[in-house]
Parts: structure tokens; sequence; C-alpha cells
């Protein structure tokens, strides 16, 4: 495997799949450690694993403690194949990592479309919707109990 010296997950890890220009199909596994940060496990064509500590890596902020992680893949138009990490911070902003083969951002969703912050974790998914097209969805309850969608994209 290889990855042996990756920190012990709390709560659920995700999965999906990520596919670069060149790289070809990368699995990708995101989860949430003891102290809020996000480790990433990944295996490519190589066939072996690696680990990083994504909040360090980047400088991210820290995960809410007992808040999941969503992981998911968008290839919009002109922007090539990204892979896409949301989750809830410790102040209740939503939070997101991209990663393309040039390597990772980090952006706070909430703040940077004014957004109210999450009680919960949020969850994404992608749409090709008649009229509006493709585009990326992330979804999560405020404080109030509102169901809060960003969507962006194409």
């Amino acid at each position: 495997m290889g990855a042996s010296a990756a920190p012990a997950a709390v709560g659920a890890p995700f999965g999906y799949v990520t596919d670069f220009a060149g790289e070809g199909q990368a699995a990708r596994i995101v989860y949430r450690t003891g102290n809020g940060h996000l480790q990433e496990l990944v295996v490519g064509r190589t066939g072996y694993w690696s680990t990083a500590n994504l909040t360090t890596l980047i400088g991210a902020p820290a995960a809410a403690p007992g808040a999941p992680v969503h992981g998911y893949a968008t290839a919009f138009p002109g922007q090539g194949s990204v892979g896409r990490v949301v989750y809830r911070t410790t102040s209740g902003s939503i939070h997101e990592l991209a990663v393309r083969p040039s390597g990772w951002t980090s952006t706070s969703l909430s703040g940077a479309t004014g957004a109210p912050g999450g009680s919960a974790a949020p969850t994404a998914f992608v749409t090709d919707l008649a009229g509006h097209g493709p585009g990326a969805r992330v979804l999560y309850p405020n404080g109030t109990g509102q169901v809060i969608e960003i969507a962006g994209g194409r």
C-alpha cells in the first residue's frame, strides 16, 4: 500500500476519482484527523499510495469537530478536470480545496459568495441542466435549518 505513515482517521473517509490529462485516473481518499486537518491518500497509475496533509500543505483552515468531508470531481469546458473537497471549518464557513495538475488551492465558498456559514457538513454534486449548462452545486444547512446552495462552474 505505501501510505502506512498516514495519521488515523476521525469519522468516515470519502473517496472520489480524478482524471487529469497526461496523468490518467487517480483514486483519492480524503478524511479528517483528530486535530481537524484534512488528509489525502491517493493512488494513480504507479499503483503506489501517497499521503499528504492538505491543511498544512496549502494553509487551509481546520475542519469542524465531527464534520465529515465530501470529495467530487468536475470537468467544465475551459477548466479541465478538477478534484474538489468541501467541508465546514471550525468557524462554520463552508470551504473548498481544489486540485488541478498544477496543485491545490483553498477557497472559502461562504466568504467568496456572501453565503451564511453552515451548521452541518456540506455535500456537493454536478449538474448539466438545460438552459443553465454544467455547474457544481454545494448544499448545506445554515443555523436556522434552511438549506443553502452555492452554485458555480461553467
